[in-house]
């Protein structure tokens, strides 16, 4: 099944289902995604099989965006899966259409206190937090319960105060790619293994783990 979810809310999702294929089990895993568009100023429904995404996106800012403009996109992830899960994001900024010199560097990812930030310090008790592998995707430091959702990831976007005409009457996307795999037998390591060794210590922890649940984003929405 396959939808793609842009403002209007309509969501891309492919659930996998784990399969023998020559003598390799595939690992259960689901993916998400989802498209929201923002809009510069010029001069002129569905459900995946294992993760969804919810937020709380301020669409109507979202239409007339100009240098140093914040929009609120509070980002996180469910396991909608029946079994315990990890989880992992991947946020690409894009852009669309109307210029051909615009430098997605200007479009600015605000994340939540959960994430660890780039040289912070990983020991002691990081449940809930998000850190980010040698991938480029963000993993959810919690082994997520059936239900359960994760720890807020982005808190908001900002297009630069330093963008330039090359910015007017532009159209870019912020596109969250969402997966999770189960929790059990060492799943991860297998499938995750791009992540990086830091990254896969802190998800060994955490897949032993009692599974649990972090507080859904007010306002928010699939």
């Amino acid at each position: 099944m396959i939808r793609r979810k842009s403002i209007n809310r309509t969501i891309l999702a492919v659930g996998a289902a784990a399969v023998l294929v020559g003598g390799t089990l595939a690992w259960f895993t689901s993916t998400d995604t989802v498209t929201n568009k923002f809009k510069t100023g010029g001069n002129g429904t569905g459900q995946s099989k294992g993760v969804e995404i919810w937020e709380n996106f301020a669409s109507d800012k979202a239409l007339e965006v100009l240098p140093g403009t914040i929009i609120d996109k509070e980002v996180q992830a469910q396991n909608t899966a029946t079994y315990n899960s990890l989880i992992r994001v991947k946020l690409t900024p894009t852009i669309i259409s109307g210029s051909t010199t615009a430098d997605v560097s200007n479009i600015r990812l605000i994340f939540s206190e959960n994430v660890i930030k780039r040289g912070k310090s990983t020991e002691g008790n990081t449940n809930g937090k998000w850190l980010q592998g040698t991938d480029g995707y963000y993993y959810y430091l919690g082994n997520v319960a059936p239900n359960g959702y994760t720890t807020m990831l982005l808190k908001d976007v900002q297009l630069d105060k330093t963008a330039g005409n090359e910015f007017k009457d532009v159209t870019f996307d912020v596109v969250v790619n969402a997966e999770s795999i189960q929790s059990d037998n060492g799943a991860y390591a297998d499938a995750w293994k791009g992540a990086g060794q830091p990254v896969l210590d802190k998800l060994a922890i955490v897949a032993g783990q009692t599974a649990g649940t972090a507080s859904q984003i007010p306002g928010a929405g699939k």
